[in-house]
This record gives structure tokens, sequence and C-alpha cells, in this order.
């Protein structure tokens, strides 16, 4: 792991190799000749290097280990930058019941090396920003939905198609805003690809610009409110991917925020799409304004539509019966 401070914030790179020197010179000498964050971080005359090592490590644990880290870091206030290009968190494999234990070890060393870079865990592990990480682990459940979600965007753009809906749908606590912002972080690497991510509430939206600034994923990707993207997109010019979280406070009526399109919000989305992903949990409609009138339900049934459940409760600790009854 490489950190660099520059006024009072760190640009940090997080990787995993079998030899350490052969691999540092290849990011030094070569991927800086190609790569803006790598001339960056062989410019600055202060980078740091923190050498992680473990006599259990293999391959899978690796990996794992090196996706957490990267999920901490790009969580930590004073980390500005993380130049990482891919998450690897592994499922179930050979020595994976220790890696918890074994990364409580490394960050506890790195605390003490450098508290400020390196905080205590509690303090980040209690941050929205790292309850919305991408480089969360996902569930099997969100692993297969993931899948389904990526192959079919991978097929309607494939083809051209336009105003495609794919509908998230699932109770709180299910695990939908962890898979949106692993899903969204997935898209924005892509550099074919424009992707507009919306959100309605302003905490979620602050959380979902920092994760895209820290990442460096403001080239093709954007956060924007509801009401900005309708305004400055064109039905004639769609963009690739529009994400939509919390789909259901979308509003359905006209408002004085929300005049000069349509009377709803979700299809004047889909039609300056080429596919949008909605997130959308009918139980936790808050207004009336909220709600879909059967006009619009009919006109949202015209358009291609795929539905993928998350079932999963993550959030209540009980037995199977306990979290049905609730």
């Amino acid at each position: 792991m490489i950190a660099s401070e520059k006024s009072k914030l760190y640009t940090v790179y997080v990787g995993e190799t079998n030899n350490i020197k052969r691999r540092t010179l290849e990011h030094i000498d070569v991927d800086s000749e190609v790569r803006k964050d790598w001339q960056k971080l062989k410019e600055f005359q202060d980078a740091e290097m923190y050498i992680v090592g473990h006599e259990h490590f293999n391959k899978s644990l690796t990996l794992d280990i090196e996706n957490r880290l990267m999920q901490y870091m790009s969580s930590v206030e004073s980390v500005e930058k993380i130049n990482n290009r891919r998450e690897n968190s592994q499922n179930k494999y050979y020595t994976s019941d220790e890696m918890k234990k074994i990364f409580d070890k490394i960050w506890k060393q790195l605390h003490r090396e450098n508290p400020r870079l390196f905080p205590a865990k509690k303090l980040i592990e209690d941050s929205a920003l790292f309850k919305a990480s991408p480089f969360n682990k996902l569930t099997k459940n969100q692993l297969y939905a993931k899948d389904e979600i990526l192959s079919s965007i991978d097929k309607a753009l494939s083809k051209e198609k336009s105003n495609q809906l794919i509908k998230v749908i699932g109770n709180a606590g299910a695990g939908k805003t962890v898979l949106m912002s692993n899903i969204f972080y997935e898209l924005a690497k892509k550099s074919n690809i424009k992707t507009v991510l919306m959100v309605n509430h302003l905490q979620q939206e602050k959380i979902y610009r920092q994760i895209a600034k820290k990442l460096d994923l403001t080239d093709n990707a954007e956060v924007l409110k509801v009401t900005t993207f309708l305004n400055q997109t064109d039905v004639d010019f769609p963009v690739d991917v529009a994400f939509v979280d919390e789909a259901h406070l979308l509003l359905t009526q006209r408002s004085q925020a929300y005049y000069g399109h349509g009377t709803n919000e979700l299809i004047d989305i889909i039609k300056r799409a080429k596919v949008t992903l909605a997130v959308y949990d009918e139980k936790q409609i808050l207004q009336t304004t909220q709600i879909i009138e059967d006009d619009d339900r009919l006109e949202l049934e015209k358009f291609d539509t795929e539905y993928i459940f998350l079932n999963d409760q993550m959030r209540i600790k009980a037995s199977k019966e306990t979290v049905e009854w609730i």
C-alpha cells in the first residue's frame, strides 16, 4: 500500500503481489507512463509504502485483505483519492474464516503507525460512507442479482436498445444500496459507457458524490438530482445507464420543482436513458405525490422491463421465523 500526503489529504494505492520489488518498479517505470494516477504518485516527494504480509496469506486471502483495505481506506476522511481499478472480494475459500482476525491485527498495527491515515476501526465502520462502499462483500443473492443486471445492461447496449427498465425490488435491509454502489463503480470504470446516478436523499447524494470523487469516477459518471438530470438531458440524446436509488420516492405528480416534462419522474427518466436501473420498494412510499396511479402503471408496462428481487434481510439478526413475522 502506497500513501502520499498532500495538503493534509492523502492519495492512496492498495495493491497485492508476490514480488513486491518487481511490481513496484513496474508501477513506477511503466504504469507512470500510461496512467495519470501513477504519474502523480511518482512525482510525490513524501510517498510512503506500507508492506503488509502474513504467513497464512494465500491468493484468495490476499485479495480479500486487499479489498477490505480499499473499503476502509475509501471511507477515511483524510483520504482524498484511492487509485484502484477493481474490487476483489472473494467467496468461500480455505482460510476465509481467518480473514477478519488477520485484518483486525493488520489495521491495529497500521493505526499505531499513522492514526490519521488509519483511524480507529469503529469510527470508520459507523460512517455512512463505509456502509455504502462499493467494496462491501456481496452476498450470494446480491452477486446473482449483479450478474443478471450487468448481463441485461450489456445486451441492451450491444443491441442499441433504448428505454429498457431494470427494476430491483427488495424490502428495507435487503442490501439494495450496497448492490447499486458496487454496480455503479463497475460501470463507471468503463470509458465507453455514460452513467448517471440519481438520488433524492440529500445525505445519500453527498455519499455517492464522495465515492465518485475518491475513486476518480467522474470522467464517465455523474451523481445528479433527478430534476437536474431531467432538465439537462434530451430524450433524443439518452445516457447509457441511469441509476435511480430509492425510485419509490420519485414524484408521480407535477410540483414546483418538477414541471415542464411529464407527470411521472420515473417515466421521464426512462425516456432519457438506454437502460434505467431503478431500486424500488413500495412499502417505503412516504407521500401521496409518490403513489403511481393506474394511467402511469399502464404506461410503465409498455417499457421492456426486467425484475430483480433481493430477498435477504441484512439488518435484523434473528431467526427466519422472527424476520418473516416482523
